[in-house]
């Protein structure tokens, strides 16, 4: 896309603290080829070789590891086991290691892309007529954002000194001369287990400098799972998947006695 580049000011739509870790947002402004165009019109234009190499690496890149008709549109990226979770508490709890729970803030905001991305603007924001936005980070509802982000992340860990568990690989580990650390994270929440309160506060610390997180000493909630702490021992439980669990049986049982009573009409 030949086009013309220039910053736009989005506080009417994102808070200060968002627009900074967004960076900026740019505006593209290209009247004669903004608009959208089919697979034939971009093959049979002036740049239809270009087109046509493009299509063909990322056909060659996806057939290499996934199946037309089962896999070959997903997008991988990996998440951590219910499993991995309790050994890491069990681990802790054994060993009496700290233990402080995180949510990142707008994870995938953080995350930077190796390809242009361009979206149309959204409702409300006054901007010329051919007028698009060029995304600078990942965004939500973006197919790659989660893996940009799971990416980004694994970038920033192994910085701090983390190794990847093969066995896990959303689960981290890491020796230092401070003690050793554990970390479980699904998406943007996870667990943070250490043998030193010094190792504790220089990982959160580290951690803090280039994402926004939130973090809670208190242990009581996790993924959608209701944490508990006992004298010796953690006590799981996930009370919003029972409800929901039941809610569903409940609706499956009413369609069942529906057909009985209109059968005996």
């Amino acid at each position: 896309m030949n086009s013309s580049v220039m910053s736009i000011q989005v506080k009417d739509i994102f808070d200060d603290s968002m627009i900074k870790m967004i960076s900026s947002i740019n505006m593209i402004y290209d009247p004669v080829s903004a608009a959208p165009i089919d697979y034939n019109t971009a093959i049979n234009s002036v740049e239809g070789n270009d087109w046509s190499a493009a299509i063909g690496e990322e056909l060659t890149s996806m057939n290499e590891q996934q199946i037309q008709g089962i896999n070959f549109e997903e997008t991988f990226v990996p998440t951590p086991t219910f499993t991995s979770l309790r050994l890491l508490f069990s681990i802790s709890i054994n060993k009496e290691w700290g233990i402080r729970t995180f949510d990142v803030k707008v994870a995938f905001l953080n995350s930077p892309i190796d390809k242009p991305v361009y979206v149309w603007p959204p409702r409300g924001m006054k901007l010329p007529t051919h007028s698009v936005l060029k995304l600078n980070k990942a965004l939500y509802g973006t197919k790659q954002a989660a893996r940009c982000w799971w990416l980004h992340l694994e970038h920033i860990l192994k910085n701090i000194g983390f190794c990847i568990n093969q066995e896990d690989t959303s689960t981290y580990y890491m020796d230092s001369e401070l003690g050793r650390a554990m970390l479980w994270i699904h998406v943007d929440d996870g667990a943070l287990m250490a043998s030193s309160a010094a190792l504790m506060s220089f990982i959160s610390s580290r951690l803090d400098k280039v994402l926004r997180i939130k973090w809670d000493e208190r242990v009581n909630n996790l993924v959608g799972i209701s944490i508990t702490p006992l004298a010796d021992s953690f006590k799981f439980h996930q009370p919003d998947l029972i409800l929901k669990l039941l809610n569903i049986i409940r609706r499956f049982m009413n369609k069942i006695r529906k057909k009985h009573r209109q059968k005996d009409l």
